[in-house]
């Protein structure tokens, strides 16, 4: 996952170090067994070619990444979208039975 630091143009930016610290991302990435870069930069700059380039550098590390690893993360959103369905169906049903239960009351 890519962490865009903004406002490094702002006094008391910190600096990549002290964000990993302090976010404790060096243990999140090896908890989750995730990819990450931190992307040290300055939204003030504008958009297309006035764009800082650590944000464009950020984002193409994110969607090489994607494009890398597209079949499995295609697999796991089928996956969790079958299981995601699955659950409201029964809680669809849950809900169904008690409004029969409370009518027949």
């Amino acid at each position: 996952m890519p962490w865009l630091a903004n406002k490094q143009d702002r006094e008391g930016a910190l600096a990549e170090a002290d964000i990993i610290e302090h976010l404790s991302l060096e243990k999140l990435v090896n908890e989750n067994k995730c990819l990450c870069q931190i992307e040290p930069c300055s939204a003030v700059f504008g958009y297309g070619k006035k764009l800082d380039k650590s944000i464009k550098n950020g984002l193409n590390w994110l969607l090489n990444n994607i494009a890398k690893d597209y079949e499995a993360i295609s697999e796991r959103v089928q996956r969790d979208t079958a299981e995601q369905r699955a659950v409201e169906e029964q809680e669809k049903k849950e809900r169904a039975e008690r409004v029969r239960r409370a009518r027949e009351e």
